[in-house]
């Protein structure tokens, strides 16, 4: 991955800021509304560069959303959309897609052909990509569910294929990435303790919440799926990057006093809490490094992952109500408790781990309410790009302390920041956005449940 970061942004208003290079400068390159119809809601939830100064986004839309020249219209409940802008911030292809539900795109991927392979999931009864209709596995007449979609967006703007994957309750892909070999992985959770990909089912004892990655072929074939083995207890995997060889890295969290089995390694919570952890799958379907984090009766969740040329990983998320240890690194927890709520505010993570599987470093970003780390990337010098958002007063992030802007008197909205840790895990410098109303940089987990 280069230095620049491919999940970057996403606001409710769709308002996308854009730092392709973290220069010297340190400063803003662009910015951009794109408009929906009054009363609406639209989001971003991935971008990618295309090499030549320009991106590819995507996400949802309810009503009509205004991209260039094109007007889009909703069929239903929410809709996506995919769109292509130049390296002037102009608008240059924007299309739709969605059926009569809830329909999103959780992430993207571009190839070198201009090629965009969406994942998300659908809960429409049926959805339609160019000539390739999907139907949802649920029953007719039973209550709303979700299947998997992958879809693939020519450079010229048509849909080249499509395919579903899941059973007949909640399921859902919360990332992509691309095999140099032409095929393209997925994760996310599967719920009901079965799913099929294709001709290859996969089950679990995890009825409430199982993760997944898959891997779908050049010709729109599943060619592997596979679950972690589980005692019952939920979990789920929320990001995927593959490496130089082909390997996939996955990051993802464990539910309570519960046990995943990962080929010849176990990984262990051991509380009544939640715990995140890093796995790497061959090509061939094997499970050869998993590394967890240990926790004291606190809550962690994990987000996004990155991998660099040699295959050292970092991995973002978000821990509460205790300390969190990855390795020798101990983070310790500072955020509020709410009893109005009974919720604690959350911390953010971002922990690296080195390619022989040894957590190498673990940073923090202290404040008084919510953060998040949404996305990662590494750069060619071994830093960690980090973007995210945070909610309270301020955040901090090192020696660096970033005051929210929301007017003084007012209850603190959410800020979006950008941030730099070097090879050693110190935070070097960042860069803040925001205003008076709520803005965010990444989905939070799915669960069956919804958001957390």
């Amino acid at each position: 991955m280069s230095s620049t970061l491919s999940r970057l942004t996403r606001c409710s208003a769709l308002l996308l800021f854009l730092a392709p290079f973290l220069s010297s400068a340190q400063s803003w390159q662009a910015a951009m509304a794109l408009p929906t119809a009054a009363g609406y809601m639209s989001n971003i939830t991935d971008i990618a560069p295309d090499g030549a100064g320009g991106y590819v986004v995507t996400g949802g839309f309810t009503r009509t959303l205004t991209l260039g020249s094109t007007v889009l219209t909703s069929a239903g409940n929410q809709d996506i959309f995919v769109a292509r802008f130049d390296a002037a911030n102009q608008c240059t292809q924007a299309v739709r897609v969605g059926g009569t539900g809830y329909d999103r795109a959780a992430a993207l991927a571009l190839d070198a052909s201009g090629t965009v392979t969406i994942v998300g999931d659908f809960a429409s009864p049926s959805i339609a990509f160019g000539s390739t209709t999907l139907t949802n596995a649920a029953a007719a007449g039973s209550p709303s569910s979700s299947d998997v979609l992958v879809a693939r967006l020519s450079a010229a703007g048509q849909w080249v294929q499509a395919v579903r994957a899941g059973g007949p309750s909640y399921d859902q892909a919360e990332d992509v990435a691309l095999d140099p070999n032409g095929s393209t992985v997925v994760v996310g959770s599967f719920v009901g303790g079965a799913a099929s990909f294709g001709t290859i089912a996969l089950t679990s004892l995890a009825s409430s919440g199982a993760g997944f990655v898959a891997r779908l072929g050049s010709t729109g074939t599943w060619t592997q799926a596979l679950t972690p083995t589980s005692n019952g207890s939920p979990h789920y995997l929320t990001g995927v990057a593959v490496d130089a060889s082909g390997n996939a890295l996955v990051c993802g969290y464990l539910y309570s006093t519960g046990t995943l089995t990962l080929g010849g390694s176990t990984v262990s919570n051991f509380t009544a809490s939640t715990i995140v952890y890093v796995a790497r799958l061959s090509r061939a379907g094997a499970w050869t490094l998993t590394a967890q984090s240990l926790n004291s009766g606190g809550f962690a969740y994990s987000g996004p992952i990155a991998v660099d040329a040699a295959g050292n990983v970092a991995i973002g998320g978000t821990f509460f109500d205790n300390s969190i240890r990855f390795g020798a690194a101990t983070l310790t927890y500072s955020g509020t408790f709410n009893s109005g709520t009974g919720q604690s505010s959350r911390n953010l993570f971002v922990a690296r781990l080195s390619n022989t599987g040894t957590w190498t470093y673990a940073a923090q970003a202290t404040g008084t309410s919510d953060a998040d780390a949404s996305a990662l990337a590494f750069d060619l010098a071994g830093n960690v790009l980090v973007t995210g958002y945070f909610q309270g007063a301020s955040l901090t992030l090192g020696g660096t302390t970033f005051p929210n802007v929301t007017a003084a008197g007012a209850s603190p909205s959410a800020d979006i920041f950008l941030a730099r840790l070097n090879s050693a895990g110190a935070w070097t410098y960042g860069l803040q956005a925001g205003g008076p109303g709520a803005w965010s940089v990444a989905p939070w987990p799915w669960t069956a449940a919804g958001r957390w």
